[in-house]
């Protein structure tokens, strides 16, 4: 960015809506790139295959090859719209539960039925989870939506470390979490399947992230 003779302009620790990137960037002179705002729809007209179409690929093989539940977090709103389209459009059973961390707008918009719904704060867990919902989430396509509370999402990535030797990001603690109440759910009725989450973060800082929040919890 320097290089290119543009400034690093830090956003301190509140969240940064559009309206004052917008303004930012009409005084530089600049254009602001909203990557939420159209992430649905470019998914949407891509055509396939899709991350629904990798995710059913990939258990084929296994018994049983279709799973009951997939439970993906949410950012942009756009993965878990492209699954849900994928699951009505090719009528599938699998149902889609989505997970989402404290503090992010997308559980209570979902509940209430607000598609303008904001917190005012963000979400301690990179990559997953924002203080208003996004355009690329579809409520209409979600059959389960479970909020994670940060020190859920601590105790089941320090599990899957000690217990299961997995190191991952604290993202995937979220996603194990809410993985389990579709799991649960099966069991009290007793259904047997599977259950496909979506991690793409691993350990890396994973302990400093912690520990920034536990001190607050």
């Amino acid at each position: 960015m320097r290089r290119c003779g543009r400034p690093l302009v830090p956003s301190g620790r509140a969240p940064v809506g559009s309206r004052p990137c917008r303004a930012l960037a009409e005084r530089l002179g600049s254009h602001f790139l909203d990557h939420f705002a159209d992430a649905g729809r470019a998914m949407a007209v891509c055509g396939e295959p899709t991350v629904a179409d990798e995710i059913f690929a990939q258990p084929a093989g296994e018994r049983p090859p279709v799973p009951e539940w997939i439970a993906p977090g949410t950012g942009t709103g756009a993965t878990s719209a492209s699954v849900g389209r994928h699951l009505r459009g090719h009528g599938r059973e699998t149902r889609l539960a989505v997970v989402d961390p404290e503090n992010s707008a997308y559980f209570p918009a979902w509940a209430s039925g607000c598609d303008d719904y904001t917190t005012g704060m963000p979400s301690r867990t990179p990559g997953i989870g924002r203080p208003r919902t996004e355009p690329g989430f579809l409520p209409e396509v979600i059959d389960l939506m479970i909020p994670v509370p940060d020190a859920a999402s601590v105790a089941a990535l320090r599990w899957l470390r000690t217990a299961a030797g997995i190191d991952a990001g604290p993202s995937t603690g979220i996603h194990f979490w809410g993985t389990c109440h579709p799991v649960a759910r099966m069991r009290e009725a007793g259904v047997r399947g599977s259950v496909v989450t979506v991690i793409a973060a691993d350990g890396v800082g994973g302990d400093g992230r912690l520990r920034r929040v536990l001190p607050a919890r």
